[in-house]
Formats: C-alpha cells, structure tokens, sequence
C-alpha cells in the first residue's frame, strides 16, 4: 500500500507532543499530510515551527471539523475527555495505548465510543510489525500443525526507554496515570489475543521490587490458558539492564523462536536439522510508520477498516484488569464471555 496523493489535503491534529507524539508528527510529515499540534505545556508554544514542517495550536479549538482526523497521544488520563471530544463531533481517531489509566474509564470510554461508533485506530502497533505478521500467518496457515505452548517475554530499565524522561511528567512511572506493569507493557497482552485469541483463564503474580515507578509494579510473570486450547507464559518487566524482548512456541512439528531486538524468526524441527531463518532487518519506526499509514488511508474509506479495533482493545485492557485482579486475589480467575462490551 503506497502513500495516498490526497494525504496532503488530510489536516490531522496531534494531541501531545512527548515521544511518541513527535514519532506521530514525523511518520504524518513523511506522509504529507497538512500536520498540526496541540500540547498540554502552553510554555513551549512555537518551539515545534522551528524545526518541523507544522502549525501549533496555542489553544485546544472548540471545534474539530476543520480537520480530517486526530491523534492521540497525550497522557493516559486525559484519554476519556479528548476521546469523547472525538465521538461528540463525529471526527475520526488513533489513540495511543493504554485506552485510559484505568479500567473504570476504559468502560467510560468503551461505552462513549458505542452510542456513535466513528473510526478509531488504536496505538496497539506491536500488531504491525512483520515479523509478529509473519508469525500470525505461519499459526493461520498450520504449516507447522497447531500451536501448543507458547512463552514470551518482555524487559527494558524503565529509564531507557526514552530520552529526556521526567518522573512527575511521564506516566509510564505512576499506575494512577496508566503506568506500571501490565498497562504499559499491554502491547505483549494485546499480542497473546491477537496471536492465541480470547482467553480463558489466568493467573498472575506482580511485584513492586525496585524505585523504577512511583506507585506501581515493575514486574509480572501471567500463565494463560487460552480457549483455542492452547497454554502459555508471559514474563514481562521494567527492570532488565538489557532490552529483552521475543517469544517461542512450540507447535506439534516445530518450535518457533523470535527476537524482537534482532527481527530473527528460527524454526526448528527433527526433520529439519538446519534452521528455517527469516530475518527482516526494519526499523522499530517501521511499524509505527505503517500503522499511522493505514489509518490516514482509511480516514475516508467506508467504511474503514482498523488493524486495532477498539473492540479489540477494549478486550486487551479487560486482559490486563483481570491480570491485576488475579495478583489482588492471589488465584485463577476465569475471563468473562465478552464479545464487545466489558461488564
């Protein structure tokens, strides 16, 4: 799918401008469409002119019809308002993950988003990338035979996520904004349902070991047992020295390995001493890149078609809540039948 000639008559409005709202702006710059911003920090008014091809917005307007569609991408906390803003005047959306910073708005915002039901585009863009793509199709396809086990992991030290973090700023460090383990790390939860599909039951146990947060965890270990029959584990954490990121599952021919860092996919079987390797060098923007592409694509469409429902990711955040529930009650707890309404 090319660059769409007409993106540069989309005027999209991005709401924030922290990391990954200036990844937004670059990826809509490269896509030639009319960008402009609006930011919570009124003092820093006029310094994205100086080096982006933008319009900033001292205040947040009244009205949106002027623009084509917005982006999302401020604070977890302020999520509901800004999306409810969005379902009032009928403008399409990417909102980034986590939906809310927590699950009492999340169902706010689910039952907003229902009485109207626009076009939203949900940041869950670990779906995007091609190796995790080429994984989905190897398990749709049964190459392999069927899936049986799977175990997946995900760490990095909080602090080297990004540049430039500040602690009272960020959410990633408080749970009360939408930090912490499992929210922040949801993309790893989106893609146990996105790869397995819906979940049986779970069992988790999370833990506060450092000063990485303010108020939340910073590791957690999740059995699932999955309804497609399928069992596995999801380690995931805000501690680890090194970036650690992949998963592996072992199929009834194969086992199948992934590292994220490096974009290697290795299958293995007795039949096949010497591994099957596919090897997809990108850059970690590309999925962001491609992400953003589809949804500018589809702003006109009808009717247009989400790579990230926000039905889907109404089910990933139920996930996570119950991942914290079964932590609080220190047992298994069996998912809700849910199909798009959490109850």
């Amino acid at each position: 799918m090319g660059i769409n000639i007409n993106n540069k008559n989309l005027k999209i409005l991005v709401l924030g401008a922290g990391s990954i709202g200036m990844r937004h702006i670059n990826n809509l710059i490269i896509l030639k469409s009319d960008v402009y911003c609006w930011r919570v920090r009124n003092e820093l008014f006029g310094e994205l002119t100086k080096s982006h091809q933008l319009k900033e917005l001292k205040y947040f307007p009244k009205s949106l019809k002027k623009f084509s569609g917005v982006v999302i991408a401020t604070n977890p906390d302020t999520h509901l308002n800004f999306s409810k803003i969005c379902v009032e005047q009928n403008i399409p959306f990417f909102l980034e993950k986590p939906l809310t910073n927590n699950y009492e708005n999340t169902k706010k915002l689910y039952d907003i988003w229902s009485t109207n039901k626009n076009y939203v585009e949900v940041g869950l863009s670990l779906r995007m990338h091609r190796s995790i793509l080429k994984i989905k199709k190897i398990i749709e396809e049964m190459k392999y035979g069927k899936p049986i086990i799977f175990n997946m992991w995900v760490g990095q030290n909080l602090f080297d996520w990004r540049e430039n973090y500040k602690i009272n700023k960020t959410y990633s460090f408080s749970e009360k904004k939408g930090g912490g383990i499992p929210n922040d790390l949801i993309h790893e939860v989106d893609i146990v349902t996105f790869l397995f599909g819906k979940v049986f039951s779970l069992s988790s146990v999370l833990k506060r070991i450092g000063n990485i947060t303010l108020d939340g965890n910073d590791i957690g270990c999740i059995n699932f047992d999955m309804c497609s029959g399928v069992v596995g584990h999801l380690q995931m954490d805000l501690v680890s020295p090194v970036m650690r990121r992949g998963c592996s599952i072992v199929f009834e021919d194969s086992i199948l390995d992934f590292d994220y860092v490096t974009g290697i996919i290795n299958i293995k079987s007795k039949k096949n001493n010497k591994n099957i390797i596919n090897k997809i060098n990108k850059s970690r923007n590309v999925m962001f890149f491609d992400h953003m592409k589809h949804f500018i694509n589809n702003i006109n469409k009808k009717p247009p078609i989400a790579l990230c429902s926000m039905i889907e990711a109404n089910y990933s955040s139920y996930v996570c809540e119950v991942i914290k529930m079964s932590h609080i009650k220190e047992k298994k707890i069996i998912l809700k039948n849910i199909d798009e309404k959490i109850s």
